[in-house]
């Protein structure tokens, strides 16, 4: 398996070939990066240092909560008795609540519902109107929230 070199560590990365691709995916899988590419003779347009950002955004990402604790509004808490994931899922909902009556209300728009969910993206919404948002984005500093 091909491996770049992050920081003195060996981070392998698999390949592979997706049928009805037409671009270069590059995401991280468990503990490894994978490179998802339209044909092989691709490869070559793949840049380690894309493959380097993927991995260290996923390990970032995998910082924010850990067993000894996590962060909330850009602090460190700690304990291994609270349940990270529901205590940061109740604070993004109570946030969320009052910046989106807020920003509906400066943008003079209502959305159908917003929802808080485990996902690779920050925020995103539907065709439909509907608002979906990491529940680790409680773990955000105010200013980049």
């Amino acid at each position: 398996m091909p491996f770049i070199n992050v920081d003195g560590n060996k981070i392998e990365y698999s390949i592979k070939k997706g049928r009805s691709r037409r671009y270069i995916y590059i995401r991280a899988k468990d503990d490894t990066v994978e490179v998802v590419l339209p044909d092989e003779k691709w490869l070559y347009f793949v840049d380690p240092e894309d493959i380097e950002k993927v991995y260290r955004k996923a390990a970032e990402k995998k910082r924010l909560i850990t067993e000894e604790g996590f962060y909330f509004n850009g602090r460190w808490v700690s304990g291994k008795d609270r349940d990270a994931e529901k205590f940061l899922r109740i604070e993004s909902r109570t946030y969320l609540e009052s910046a989106i009556r807020e920003l509906s209300s400066l943008m003079e728009v209502q959305p159908k519902s917003f929802k808080i969910v485990d996902t690779k993206y920050w925020g995103s919404c539907s065709a439909k109107g509907v608002l979906s948002f990491n529940f680790r984005i409680a773990c955000l500093p105010d200013n980049m929230r």
